[in-house]
This record gives C-alpha cells, sequence and structure tokens, in this order.
C-alpha cells in the first residue's frame, strides 16, 4: 500500500511538473513571438522611415503628382520600400496599400491585397499632400506581410507539439523507471522475506528435534516406552513440518520459472475430475460435499498439467483449511469468448473486502480466528497466481466476511 501511494504521489508530482512546463513552455513561446514581433516591428519602421526620406522630395514639389487623390506614383513607392526592407533584412512578400481619410476609400492597393486585412496591420504611417486644387488631403499607407502571420503560428504550433511530445515521452520515461525501481525493491524484499521467514519458521522445529534427540539419548528416557514414543512422534511431526516448509519455498521459487516441463494440450474437466480425486480422502474426512458442474463446451487448454494440478489442488486445500461448519465445494466451468471460466466456490469463513487484493501475495494471510491454528505461510494463493498468470489467464475472488468465497480462475482455450 506505501509503494503504492508513493508511485500515486511520484505520479501526481510528475503531472504537475509536466503542466507547469508545459505553461512555462507556452508563454516563453509567446514572450518569444511577442518579441520577435517588436524587433520585426523596429525593423519594418526603420525601413518605412528611410523610405518615406526618398520618396518625400517627390511628393513635396508642386509640380510632382507623386501622392494625391488623384494620382501619385505607385512604382516610387513599390521601389523605394523594397529597396528600404531589403537594407533591413527583410525578404518576406509585403502588400501595401494608400487610403485617402478625405474620401473614405483606398485610392491604391496592391493587386493581391485584402484591404480589410490591411486596414488592420499594425504598420500604418499617416501622410498628407495637396492635390492640383491645392486641398490638404490626408493619406493613411498601409503596410502588411501575410505569410509572416502564418510562419509565426506554425512555428508556435510544431514548436508546442514537439515540446508536448517530449514531455510526455519525458513522464512516460520516469513512471516507467519508478515502476521498475518499485518492481525490483518489491523482488528484493520478497526474497529478503522468504530468508528471514524460513530461518525464523525453521528455529522451532529443530529446537524440538534437537531436544528430543537429547532427551532419548537419556538412559531414564528408555526405560519409560511411552516417554520414548512421545518423543519420537513430536521428531517426527517437526521433521513433517519442515518438509512442509521447504516445500513450499520451493514452491515459490519454481514458480518464477513457470514452467520447466513442455507445454501440452490439457482437458480441464478431465484435470478438474483429477484434483476431486486426489483430494477424495481429505474431503471424506471432513465431510464435505463436492458438486461438479462442467458446462464448458470446449475445455482444452495449453499447459502444464502438474503445476495447474498443484494450483487447483491449492483452491481445494484452502476451502478445507478455512471451513466453517459442513463444507459445500462447487466446481464449474464455462465458456467466456475464447477463455474457459472456472468457478470454485465453498461456503467458508469467506475473505472480507479488505482483504482480498492482499491474498495473492506471499506470506499474506487473512487475520481471521482460526488463521492461528491453520497450518501454512500464506504462500499457496502467490503460487496459484503465479501459475495461471503464466498460462495467460486471471484469477480474481467474490467473496464476503463469513458467507463463503469463489475464487474464478480464466484460461485461454486451445484453438
Amino acid at each position: 500500500m506505501k509503494r503504492k501511494n508513493a508511485l500515486i504521489i511520484l505520479s501526481i508530482v510528475m503531472g504537475v511538473v509536466w503542466v507547469m512546463l508545459l505553461i512555462t513552455h507556452v508563454h516563453l513561446i509567446n514572450r518569444v513571438i511577442v518579441m520577435e514581433k517588436q524587433f520585426f516591428q523596429a525593423k519594418v519602421d526603420v525601413a518605412a522611415l528611410k523610405a518615406f526620406d526618398k520618396i518625400q522630395p517627390a511628393y513635396d514639389t508642386e509640380a510632382s503628382h507623386c501622392l494625391n487623390a488623384q494620382f501619385f506614383d505607385t512604382l516610387l513607392f513599390d521601389s523605394a520600400f523594397s529597396q528600404a526592407l531589403r537594407e533591413q533584412s527583410i525578404f518576406e512578400d509585403f502588400v501595401w496599400g494608400v487610403y485617402c481619410t478625405n474620401e473614405e476609400k483606398f485610392v491604391y492597393a496592391t493587386a493581391n491585397a485584402d484591404t480589410v486585412m490591411l486596414q488592420s496591420s499594425r504598420f500604418s504611417y499617416s501622410l498628407s499632400a495637396y492635390n492640383n486644387s491645392d486641398n490638404l488631403h490626408h493619406f493613411v499607407f498601409y503596410l502588411d506581410f501575410p505569410l509572416v502571420k502564418r510562419h509565426s503560428s506554425w512555428d508556435m504550433f510544431i514548436g508546442f507539439v514537439l515540446l508536448s511530445i517530449l514531455l510526455a515521452v519525458f513522464l512516460f520515461c520516469f513512471i516507467t523507471i519508478i515502476i521498475l525501481i518499485i518492481k525490483e525493491s518489491k523482488v528484493r524484499r520478497f526474497r529478503s522475506n522468504i530468508m528471514n521467514h524460513v530461518i525464523h519458521e525453521f528455529k522451532t522445529p529443530i529446537t524440538t528435534i534437537s531436544l528430543a534427540t537429547q532427551l532419548l539419548r537419556d538412559d531414564m528416557v528408555h526405560k519409560d516406552p511411552e516417554s520414548t514414543q512421545n518423543y519420537l512422534s513430536m521428531i517426527d511431526a517437526e521433521a513433517q513440518s519442515l518438509q512442509s516448509l521447504v516445500e513450499e519455498v520451493l514452491t515459490v521459487f519454481r514458480s518464477e520459472q513457470i514452467p520447466s516441463r513442455e507445454l501440452r494440450e490439457i482437458s480441464l474437466h478431465e484435470l478438474l475430475q483429477a484434483v476431486v480425486n486426489v483430494h477424495q480422502l481429505a474431503l471424506q474426512d471432513c465431510g464435505a460435499v463436492t458438486y461438479l458442474d462442467l458446462q464448458a463446451k470446449k475445455d482444452v487448454i495449453l499447459g502444464d498439467r502438474i503445476h495447474l494440478l498443484n494450483a487447483f489442488s491449492n483452491l481445494i486445500d484452502n476451502a478445507i483449511k478455512y471451513r466453517n461448519g459442513d463444507l459445500e465445494i462447487n466446481i464449474s466451468t464455462q465458456n467466456i469468448g475464447n477463455m474457459i471460466e472456472i468457478r470454485f466456490k465453498d461456503n467458508g469463513i469467506g475473505i472480507s473486502k479488505e482483504n482480498q487484493n492482499m491474498i495473492f501475495e506471499p506470506f499474506s494471510r487473512v487475520n481471521v480466528d482460526n488463521a492461528n491454528y491453520v497450518k501454512g505461510y500464506g504462500l499457496g494463493l502467490s503460487y496459484v497466481r503465479n501459475v495461471v498468470k503464466f498460462h495467460g489467464g486471471k484469477i480474481k475472488v467474490e467473496s464476503d466476511f463469513g458467507d463463503g468465497a469463489t475464487f474464478i480462475v480464466s484460461l485461454p482455450i486451445n484453438n
């Protein structure tokens, strides 16, 4: 739970960082564009001043018709502005027009110019000149660069998309690394827990066997057959406990490399019947009743028979261990799409909702009243999950405390 919370917090932090970087990027792009516009504006203004300096003598002369309401020299304007813009290293295509405020109309506009766009251009300069009747007319010279706007917008969009992709890749890589680190840490803790747990569990039976052996060497004990038998029974019980522990630990380690044998076609209906037969004596001993409802039309899968047999046996063992009075076990199958679903349902003590997420973790045992006298090390369901996962399947549990449990195993059928 702590690892999960830590990952959630890190993901939230990285998400916030990502959003902040994205906002910062957009802000920087806007600032760069504003600065570029200001710099471009300054260069155009300088070019306009130089161009008007060249044009000024022409339309200040009374004999010239350079600029008035009826006629002005467009070639002079065009060449003067082209040269002035090139001197400022501005080679973008431009359009221009002259608007007469007295007559409220454009007296001239470049052929491909949009007069509405021209009037909204930020490059505008006021001019005044006399016409042939010596009437003062006021003009506005408009200059526009249509492609500059498009380039700026496109550059901003490209930069935004590229940085968004880079930040998304960065976020994905970071989260992936965090997940891998957590998994590696989990594996290390798992192995460490196994060693610590095994060492702890070994102490009690070894100590008991050692003491019983020392007592058996006592001559006084040999004279009492009943004591001798008790000590031998104690040694036998502890030896079986050690063997059980070793088998469970080896089972978990084997599950990390499932399977070691060749996969073959297996009839799950036949396998389930075999599992019930194997446990027949144990089921009879506790007065359990087992029902098989094998409805799946397709039950053949590709798998490892031994591991699957052990996994299903573990589910039945758990039902026996955690029974609550008269035990009933219902095993049913059905096909769902290209999967076969196997349900192991019992009427035992059940599992509370808060414990259902942890039962498949190694060394996890549900804290119930009879957990103290039920033998085991919490490794069985971890092994079952690993076996099911290897076969491309899934396992889940549906249960309420005091109302039994249903383990649902889904495996892909062999087509």
